[in-house]
């Protein structure tokens, strides 16, 4: 018969007890099983969540807008201002998936202000701008200036004294307006400096009788062009005559 002790009187005992690697009867009443699986928190619909979000905090006007606008930047855009102001109607799968929900509590156009005003607060706030002293009013009207200098000029003067929505959105308007009629000023001028320079050519220059168009006043340009299209139209009416009375001749 084997003797076992002689197998294992050389083997040395563990380095940790038995019990030390168990829970002891405390811990063992103490515990708790999880709540909830990591199935279940990798399955939460990101979609779900924003609806309740935003359902909860709709009561809140000025605060509850912010929230929610924020919300949607930080979640579906990565906070980057650039997609959120973007006028893209498809913008990211997500968010229009989000704007589908028939349960959403308020209309698209509203969602839009408040991520639209959200990315505003954003951008004010990078460039040392603190907004808090305005309504959401305010600032949903200021989304309609674009952001750049003459906005963040803006913005610094009425902030010690806000004026009132309607004054505001006055303001806003004589702005847009402004902005309209330079840019379309500026597009002008480049029409014009590119009319010079077509009309410099030297064909050009010789069908005009030879004059030096870089002396021609702006007026003189367009007088120009608008005789141009007068004899062209003039041309193409011949030219039609033409090949109407040639192709009559030729049927007899």
């Amino acid at each position: 018969m084997i003797d076992l002790s002689e197998l294992f009187k050389n083997c040395e005992p563990p380095t940790g007890s038995v019990e030390g690697a168990l829970p002891d009867s405390t811990e063992l009443e103490n515990y708790e099983p999880s709540t909830g699986s990591v199935d279940q928190a990798q399955n939460v619909d990101p979609i779900q969540e924003a609806v309740e979000f935003i359902r909860q905090r709709i009561q809140d006007r000025d605060r509850g807008n912010l929230e929610i606008g924020t919300y949607l930047l930080e979640n579906f855009f990565e906070n980057d201002i650039t997609k959120a102001f973007s006028k893209d109607p498809k913008k990211i799968n997500s968010y229009r998936r989000l704007c589908e929900r028939e349960d959403l509590g308020i209309d698209i156009s509203t969602l839009s202000r408040m991520l639209r005003v959200a990315a505003q607060e954003k951008y004010l706030r990078d460039q040392g701008i603190d907004p808090s002293a305005l309504s959401f009013t305010h600032k949903a009207e200021l989304v309609k200036l674009r952001n750049d200098e003459a906005k963040l000029s803006f913005v610094r003067e009425i902030l010690p004294s806000p004026p009132s929505s309607r004054q505001l959105a006055q303001r806003v308007k004589q702005m847009n307006d402004g902005a309209q009629t330079a840019s379309s000023l500026s597009t002008t001028k480049r029409r014009l400096s590119s009319l010079r320079k077509t009309l410099g050519k030297p064909e050009i220059a010789q069908l005009l009788g030879n004059h030096d168009q870089t002396l021609l006043s702006d007026e003189s340009i367009m007088n120009i062009i608008s005789d141009l299209r007068e004899k062209s139209s003039c041309l193409v009416a011949l030219c039609d005559d033409f090949f109407t009375a040639a192709e009559r001749h030729l049927a007899e």
